[in-house]
């Protein structure tokens, strides 16, 4: 975990913690101990964070609109509707906020 967690150290997110993005929950603990014991795991590691707890700090009704390699993103039309026959989430392109 040492360089997962030099990673976050070094991140725009260095005062949240774990728990903030990756909340607990019983399951998922055995789950990724049991893993992480018996060493059935690929690296790297990824871990799914929930638009829900993006969210939960950056509100996006506060967010506007940004250039994206000269094209205009408007983030609540994409968190609210179908595009392309897929529903983004917050990691589909911040997906590297933390882990680089």
């Amino acid at each position: 975990m040492k360089p997962y967690y030099d990673n976050w150290r070094s991140s725009s997110h260095n005062k949240t913690t774990c728990i903030d993005c990756h909340p607990y929950r019983p399951s998922t603990i055995i789950y990724s101990a049991a893993r992480y014991l018996t060493g059935s795991y690929k690296l790297p590691l990824k871990a799914r964070v929930e638009d829900k707890e993006c969210i939960l700090c950056h509100k996006p009704e506060t967010v506007k609109v940004v250039d994206f390699k000269g094209t205009p993103f408007n983030h609540l039309e994409h968190i609210k509707k179908e595009k392309r026959g897929k529903n983004l989430h917050c990691t589909s392109c911040h997906y590297a906020v933390v882990q680089g």
